[in-house]
């Protein structure tokens, strides 16, 4: 691609064709919008338009809209007009409004196949055995999967500017009280009691019962309820970039709980809690 081409990119706007943030743009097929004041600094939000750089992306970008059903739009920012962008949202100057998009373009026509699929996934984290493997987990076994997560975890952190050498990739498993890595290990009890009481289908009712002694867990990128519903959420929308999620639901569902990173003797570890299991 030339670099004096445009840049494509997508709208997501109310059903009234305006932007989500303040309502005033009016997004319209064949319509070019020049903002009257930009920020011209690389400042990601600022003065400008915010559009993203695929339609799933201008979804991200706005979480919390409002104003269904949405409408989406394929626009072009002109050479010169992009001001700063995280290769997920781009900011600009000025935009033309190519084509209104729907749906099926936007999430793929199999949609409801990916739905159906997620529902059925769904089901299965009812018989999640938190803590409770039916095996001890050997290395071997965990492995593969945390090289998933290093590896998609990588991706993201570069997509924002951190560096490969910012991931520590050292991991141990913590399997009984007498592994002096963790001061809690007792917490292993109340949360295996509070699993059996917790309703089935709420994974952070048994995960927040020992949150008190394993105050250090609560890091939201190993949360079940977190992982669970982000993991869900890639595969509906047809998602092919790394995914971080689906390593730790394998996890769970060996029965081990990612408590996430901590410093240990000096060195940051990203800890396993997989309890042994007696012959």
């Amino acid at each position: 691609m030339s670099n004096k081409e445009p840049i494509r990119a997508y709208k997501l706007t109310r059903a009234d064709g305006r932007d989500q943030c303040t309502g005033t743009v009016h997004y319209e097929v064949g319509k070019t919008l020049v903002h009257p004041s930009p920020d011209t600094s690389n400042t990601l939000c600022s003065a400008g338009y915010h559009v993203g750089v695929s339609a799933i992306d201008a979804i991200r970008n706005r979480a919390n809209a409002t104003g269904k059903p949405w409408r989406y739009f394929e626009v072009e920012v002109p050479v010169g007009a992009q001001l700063a962008t995280d290769g997920q949202k781009i900011r600009c100057s000025s935009l033309t409004v190519v084509r209104e998009i729907g749906p099926a373009d936007v999430f793929g026509a199999d949609l409801g196949k990916r739905c159906e699929e997620v529902q059925v996934e769904a089901a299965t984290w009812k018989t999640i055995p938190w803590l409770k493997p039916t095996h001890t987990v050997t290395d071997e076994e965990a492995r593969p999967l945390l090289e998933q997560w290093w590896t998609a975890t990588a991706y993201w952190a570069k997509q924002r500017g951190v560096g490969p050498g910012r991931m520590p990739r050292r991991a141990c498993i913590v399997r009984s009280a007498a592994d002096d890595a963790y001061d809690a290990y007792a917490a292993y009890a109340a949360y295996a009691a509070a699993a059996d009481a917790a309703a089935a289908d709420d994974a952070d009712d048994a995960a927040d019962a020992a949150a008190a002694a394993w105050y250090y867990w609560r890091s939201w990128y190993v949360r079940p309820r977190n992982v669970l519903y982000r993991n869900a959420q890639w595969h509906i929308l047809g998602l092919t970039t790394p995914n971080p999620y689906a390593p730790l639901v394998s996890l769970y569902k060996l029965g081990v709980m990612p408590i996430g990173y901590r410093r240990i003797d000096g060195e940051v570890v990203f800890v396993l809690l997989s309890p042994e299991v007696s012959a």
